[in-house]
């Protein structure tokens, strides 16, 4: 961990945050409820089956509407389902929620997610925000919990929405929407709570929130929310051979092999993380803001020099002013301006014959946006929804220092570099409106349609080397320039999302959606700067029946049909070159089909019994020419979940998950144009190409927790212990992209264990 000493970025998240949060805990202390914090929030854990049907949440459309009523699958988690299931981050969380994945790949933006079947490595497929606001980064459109490290401790709940959501959110809610609220609504209160975990791995965690609502003034309501961890890692220490297959096949062959004194992670993988949000609502204006940096070490497409990891220190930024007020009858709208920004440093280190290699990566984004929403019930029957939106990256550069070491008996200083064309930038509008009729009280119909353009713009790409040094007469020969190219977006024509739905209510007790939506991802400067050519946007359309029903009083089952077709996805093929370099190049790779089946339910057998289960079923087709026996990378067919919670008293629950992941494999190196045009029919890639990793098998994993709480005089102390992967499976995920040198893939994590205090005062 010694290279997480090194000077880390200068957000607002760092240092600052838990000094904050104590600070406004101290001067704003005041006599609290036991457990009052806890009943407002936790009502969904106590709910009767049918009453979780209208269960209210706002990410579905950017307005409050009711489950049963929302033109999409939803699930809700509670701040009692997570305390339940014993989670200790969002990755754990999202792992948790029926048909989501994470591969880990121990590369910077780990942990992506995967859903219905398809996996975005770049990070890119599921909008993620934090209070509403947008979390992505812009120079790619990606999106990362990872490198967010929201703490689970400050959630309130989690809204999932599954499926197309451009029509409300634009581009990047490809597959769906996941909203996690930290913020808490208190009515004349103040609470403060503060925990520490520990666990394996010698990691620890720091977390401090405090909430206040009350009048102040004439009459004006005041609420005010802040969150705020900080929490470190050594690392897992993993032996070579979890990666590599034939050590003494990859010392032989790799000249990138860091020696036999590096052949255990050792400690060298660790992390550091800093978060804090902020809201403020004072009558009809809120103020929310967030601020994470996550500093972290990795393998960077060669394994780790000894004791020299590489890392990477990535931070986020963003706050947004709401103003909400209602103008006529019926009629409220919302108009938001935000700001974010995201920096990100990537040192990559390796060794080659026990000369040091290194490069030096820095991205930067700035964005500011203004949106406006309008809900207008016009009548009894219908309601409409319609707004605009305006997004500019104001601010892109990206640069690497590349210093290729011991590459035939020289030293090469090679920089890249990408940033707008002066005066240029990435604007991005839209408007969007969408209808909700009421044919009778049982039957509505629900159509709506974005427009959204993306300006021109373009991206200067600049290579040159500035030192080509001879290790036996070291003299620098001056700067070499090398072409320049730009690369960007000539086409700002509106492009259309559409949905259409039908709701029908059975009975108070099922209701049956026919869902119909597009999405589209708009690919980032960054990807574009690598293409050879043109970059379309990636589109999905997605046709879904999905059932919800109560069976009886304490049993409930939901079932979705889906079926995705996703349309011009992008593919970004990094190669190593013969002198040890790596390019990249983004391309179009053509057309994915998955069709699956997922199959939720819950089993409230007594008032301290509850019972979860969920399956999901996903077949994924390429129809690309040539890709037709060739199973879909990282694509398990099945996944399943079990978790049972038990109160055993008043002040002690245990709980038990189990989760099911199935078979994967790794990406399949060899495209069609690889192959001679003289082949007839279609192209037989099994004979063209391979994995770049070996398949890893299916695995079943169980999680235990154990929680108690007692009463301190008027406060209250939550103690929990929580053991992941109980039985020590070893499992791996798929080779990464990045890491091809693990053929074995990237080692799942083995049994750990937690043990958390949580103190209410």
């Amino acid at each position: 961990m010694a290279v997480l000493k090194e000077k880390r970025l200068a957000y607002f998240a760092g240092n600052m945050s838990l000094v904050i949060a104590g600070l406004l805990s101290l001067l704003l202390q005041g006599p609290t409820n036991l457990y009052a914090q806890d009943e407002a929030f936790d009502l969904l854990a106590r709910l009767t089956l049918e009453d979780l049907l209208n269960v209210e949440i706002a990410a579905a459309g950017k307005k409050v509407q009711k489950v049963r009523d929302i033109p999409a699958s939803v699930v809700v988690l509670s701040k009692q389902d997570i305390k339940n299931k014993g989670y200790r981050n969002m990755v754990q969380l999202i792992k948790g929620i029926s048909g989501y994945y994470i591969v880990e790949h121990g590369h910077f933006f780990d942990q992506p997610i995967g859903v219905r079947g398809f996996l975005g490595q770049e990070g890119t497929g599921v909008k993620i925000l934090i209070n509403g606001l947008d979390t992505v980064f812009s120079f790619n459109n990606q999106y990362s919990l990872d490198n967010l490290s929201i703490p689970v401790e400050a959630v309130e709940r989690v809204e999932v929405v599954r499926g197309p959501m451009s029509v409300i959110y634009g581009s990047g809610a490809f597959f769906g929407v996941i909203n996690i609220i930290t913020r808490k609504d208190v009515a004349d209160d103040i609470n403060s709570i503060a925990s520490v975990r520990y666990g394996t791995d010698n990691e620890q965690s720091v977390y401090v929130g405090f909430d206040a609502g009350g009048v102040i003034g004439d009459g004006l309501k005041l609420n005010v929310s802040v969150n705020a961890r900080r929490e470190q890692s050594q690392g897992p220490s993993y032996n070579f051979d979890r990666f590599v297959s034939d050590l003494d096949a990859y010392e032989a062959s790799d000249f990138q092999f860091p020696g036999l004194d590096a052949l255990n992670t050792d400690g060298r993988l660790g992390f550091e993380n800093n978060y804090v949000d902020v809201s403020v609502t004072a009558g009809k204006l809120t103020f929310s803001y967030y601020g994470a940096n996550t500093n972290r070490e990795y393998y960077a497409a060669r394994a780790t020099a000894a004791g020299v990891p590489s890392t990477y220190r990535t931070g986020a930024e963003h706050w947004a002013i709401a103003y909400n007020d209602t103008v006529l009858d019926g009629m409220d709208y919302q108009i938001v301006y935000g700001v974010h920004e995201f920096d990100d440093q990537q040192r990559i280190r390796g060794a080659v014959n026990d000369i040091k290699q290194w490069s030096f990566d820095v991205v930067k984004d700035s964005n500011e946006y203004l949106e406006i929403n309008v809900n207008y019930d016009i009548s009894d029957n219908l309601a409409a929804s319609f707004g605009l939106s305006y997004h500019d990256t104001t601010y892109y550069n990206q640069f690497w220092d590349y210093n290729w070491a011991a590459l035939f008996n020289s030293h090469e200083f090679t920089n890249y570099e990408r940033e707008f064309v002066p005066d240029d930038h990435v604007a991005t509008s839209s408007f969007y409106s969408q209808f909700d009729y009421k044919i009778s009280d049982s039957l509505r119909v629900v159509a709506g349609g974005r427009f959204e353009r993306l300006g021109k713009y373009q991206v200067l790409v600049k290579t040159y080397a500035d030192g080509f040094l001879e290790l036996e007469d070291v003299v620098p020969e001056g700067i070499i320039s090398r072409p320049t190219s730009t690369q960007g977006n000539d086409d700002d024509a509106f492009k259309f999302t559409g949905r259409l739905a039908a709701i029908w209510h059975i009975n108070d007790l099922h209701s049956l959606k026919f869902l119909v939506g597009e999405a589209t991802n708009i690919i980032g400067p960054s990807a574009r700067s690598e293409a050879t050519g043109g970059l379309e946007n990636e589109e999905i359309l997605t046709y879904e029946i999905a059932y919800t029903g109560s069976w009886a009083e304490n049993f409930s089952l939901n079932v979705n049909l889906f079926h995705n077709q996703l349309d011009n996805l992008v593919a970004r093929i990094i190669e190593q070159q013969d002198d040890g370099s790596f390019v990249a190049n983004t391309t179009n790779a053509g057309r994915v089909d998955a069709t699956g089946l997922e199959l939720g339910s819950i089993y409230l057998p007594s008032s301290t019994l509850k019972v979860e289960a969920s399956l999901t079923y996903q077949d994924v087709q390429d129809r690309r020419p040539g890709f037709s026996n060739i199973d879909q990378s990282y694509s398990p067919e099945l996944l399943g979940y079990f978790d049972i919670s038990y109160s055993v008293t008043d002040n002690m629950r245990i709980g038990g998950v189990i989760r099911h992941v199935g078979e994967m494999e790794a990406q399949w190196d060899g495209a069609p144009e690889a192959i001679s045009s003289d082949v007839v029919g279609e192209p037989n890639l099994l004979e063209q190409g391979g994995r770049i990793g070996k398949t890893r098998d299916a695995y079943t994993l169980l999680d235990v927790n154990v929680s108690f709480d007692m009463e301190v005089g008027v406060n209250s102390l939550s103690t929990m212990l929580a053991i992941s992967n109980v039985f020590d499976k070893k499992y791996n995920y798929p080779t990464p992209n990045l890491n091809t040198w693990a053929d074995k893939g990237w080692p799942g994590e083995e049994r750990r264990i937690d043990l958390s205090l949580m103190y209410n005062f």
